[in-house]
């Protein structure tokens, strides 16, 4: 078993309480549920390079990165940078997060938001809605293929978008066409090693019609203006960012070396 096992396996059981806290009738009746979002993916097919900037406390690979981060303090540097949107970890056992996080953020920044969770249930499709999410992330690991055609189905009918991340090339086979964008994740689930040129091995092999973006591995300029140039279309850079003391500077000099 390796952590997104274990990761899944603690989300669900988390989830048979939480929704008995929070009705699927009080989800839909919150403002953010009503409000119309925006396309992350129209965005990324404008720009010729994006970033997708990440909001997070820590991971299991990684453990503290910035335990007492606020989401008021990061996601504004993010958006007047030039990021093209805001990725915000909501699962709170292993990456410190919480669904106030990304409502905190819809409130701040104009920019469309990713809900970064384990969804493994309709009802959490609901509930990125609520709490003023713009695109959920569909991992395919942890999805069948039917489970990620009803997702993606459910989500385009709340008008939220779809980030389908893969692991490995085998795992395309569960992409629905209707995604919106697909990413390749850079982390090695066996192993856990990171390397963001895994991303650039497999460019070639990807669905030419597709948004892509590469995510995990991107830690310096290098690395974020050869995987532009190969291609994707943006890379959610997360750990880099969170580490900066200037974010907002971080940002505009990787699009800039990407676009020079």
């Amino acid at each position: 078993m390796n952590i997104l096992d274990e990761i899944v396996a603690k989300k669900k059981a988390y989830l048979l309480d939480h929704k008995k806290a929070l009705s699927l009738a009080e989800i839909k009746d919150q403002a953010l549920y009503r409000r119309e979002t925006i396309s992350l993916s129209a965005i990324l097919d404008t720009r010729p390079a994006s970033i997708i900037s990440e909001f997070k406390r820590k991971s299991p690979s990684r453990s503290d990165i910035k335990v007492g981060a606020k989401v008021e303090d990061i996601v504004g540097l993010y958006e007047e940078g030039g990021a093209s949107g805001i990725s915000v970890l909501t699962d709170g056992q292993h990456f410190g997060g919480k669904s106030e996080d990304l409502t905190q953020a819809r409130n701040l920044v104009n920019l469309p938001l990713l809900r970064k969770d384990f969804i493994v249930d309709e009802y959490q499709i609901h509930e990125a809605k609520g709490m003023g999410a713009d695109v959920i992330l569909l991992i395919a690991y942890c999805l069948s293929k039917a489970q990620a055609e009803e997702y993606t189905a459910l989500a385009h009918e709340l008008g939220l978008e779809i980030l389908f991340e893969i692991h490995d090339m085998d795992e395309l086979s569960k992409m629905p066409n209707a995604v919106n964008i697909l990413g390749v994740n850079n982390r090695n689930l066996t192993s856990f090693v990171v390397d963001y040129k895994y991303a650039l091995d497999v460019y070639y092999d990807l669905p030419t019609e597709k948004v892509k973006i590469s995510e995990s591995g991107i830690m310096n300029i290098d690395s974020y203006v050869e995987t532009i140039h190969k291609g994707y279309k943006a890379c959610l850079i997360g750990e880099f960012l969170m580490k900066e003391n200037d974010p907002k500077k971080t940002i505009d000099e990787l699009i800039t070396a990407a676009t020079r």
